[in-house]
This record gives C-alpha cells, sequence and structure tokens, in this order.
C-alpha cells in the first residue's frame, strides 16, 4: 500500500493557488528512471546517436553503462538502433510523444 501512495504523490500535485490537482507524468514516463528521461532529452536535442556519444553528453558516463541501458530502452520500444549502431526515437515513442496538435491533423 505505502508504494502505491509514493506512486500517486509522484504523479500528482496540488496546487493551492488554483484550487486543483495537476498530473505531473503520463504515459511512458510514470515510472521512468531519471537516467532513461536524460537519454531520451540528449536524443531529442541532438538526434540519432552512438552510445559514446550520448555518454558524452550525459557528462561522461560510462559506455558500456549506457549501451545496455539502451539496450533496456529498445526492448521497451522506447528507442531504436540502426544499422549504423546509432539510436534515435523508436516510432511508437514518437508518435506517442507528438504535440497533440499534430496528432489531431491526421
Amino acid at each position: 500500500m505505502a508504494d502505491t501512495r509514493l506512486k500517486q504523490k509522484d504523479l500528482l500535485a496540488f496546487t493551492p493557488v488554483s484550487f486543483g490537482w495537476h498530473i505531473l507524468a503520463e504515459g511512458n514516463e510514470i515510472g521512468m528512471s531519471q537516467e532513461r528521461k536524460d537519454v531520451l532529452l540528449v536524443i531529442e536535442q541532438e538526434g540519432r546517436l552512438k552510445p559514446s556519444g550520448i555518454a558524452r553528453l550525459l557528462g561522461n558516463k560510462n559506455v558500456i553503462t549506457v549501451r545496455r541501458l539502451l539496450q533496456k530502452m529498445v526492448a521497451d520500444d522506447l528507442v531504436s538502433k540502426d544499422g549504423n549502431g546509432s539510436y534515435g526515437f523508436s516510432v511508437a515513442f514518437a508518435r506517442a510523444h507528438k504535440n497533440p496538435d499534430e496528432r489531431r491533423e491526421r
């Protein structure tokens, strides 16, 4: 029960000024580690990169650790790997995180 309360607490915030609740995370972001969020942010800002490039942009993180994280993220369909060994957003993740206005235009 305590775990559920912690998760709910992390997902919602009460704002006394507007007297309402606000969603802090949704979709794939729920329960996502900060490391995964950081990798996705780097890919969003820089485009497709190899693990060494991502590790460097994350503050010279261990390349092997970053590669393992990327492999897990591929398995979770967050990123995809191309034939050159570069990683970028998976099609499913990119679709899910498009601007809501862009999704309506289709």
